[in-house]
């Protein structure tokens, strides 16, 4: 554990690190390819995921505590479609963020255009300081070329779609069917997912871009 650099100095390591990211991930890309063992390539996912963690933490002054076993154990239950049950202070949100990567990476293998919704309750999706849930997501999945969503409630009650850069950097507010077709991992309230499923079951075929998408 530890804390570094912040602000413009922590924003520039990020930025550097950005481009090693994605070399391993096509390492773990060609594993997928070649059918090596689920767990094999859970393991070197969580590798390189670490090193990650531990650099975002460490830019934005806070502390960073090594992923544990159970962590590592939970996140590999869920992507097998497992219930899982942390205790209070157990890593949910590490655990949550790791099984989306090891889905987004296992679909992108092997070219299919599935996508992971994350379903956390509104106060963990962002805040001010940049690190809520799906903020967090954002800058460490990005490095990994994965583009995540975030989806909340506006004033007027309507859904509002903002898509990060794939390199989570920023994120521009988008309409409904082009944040779906685009975010390969999407970070919102349970009732957001299913009223926006509910609305495509129902609705027009132009809208049914979730469903199409064949979120997990």
């Amino acid at each position: 554990a530890g804390v570094g650099p912040t602000g413009t100095e922590g924003e520039q390591k990020l930025a550097t690190g950005e481009k090693k990211g994605k070399e391993p991930v096509m390492r773990v890309m060609t594993m997928i390819r070649e059918g090596r063992p689920s767990e094999e390539v859970a393991d070197e996912i969580f590798r390189i995921l670490e090193p990650v963690e531990r650099e975002v933490a460490i830019a934005q002054g806070v502390k960073f505590q090594e992923i544990k076993a159970t962590q590592k154990t939970a996140a590999k239950a869920l992507v097998n479609g497992n219930i899982v049950e942390l205790r209070t202070g157990g890593g949910k949100t590490l655990t949550l963020r790791a099984a989306a990567m090891i889905q987004a990476l296992t679909a992108k293998a092997q070219g299919k255009s599935t996508g992971v919704l994350v379903a956390v309750p509104l106060a963990k999706l962002e805040d001010e300081k940049g690190n809520g849930d799906g903020q967090q997501a954002a800058k460490i999945l990005g490095r990994f070329g994965i583009q995540v969503g975030i989806v909340k409630k506006g004033k007027a009650g309507s859904d509002v779609h903002l898509l990060y850069s794939s390199s989570g950097s920023d994120s521009r507010e988008v309409d409904a069917v082009e944040f779906y077709e685009n975010a390969q991992v999407i970070f919102g309230e349970m009732e957001t997912f299913v009223h926006r499923y509910n609305h495509e079951v129902s609705g027009p075929a132009q809208d049914r871009a979730m469903r199409l998408r064949r979120y997990n």
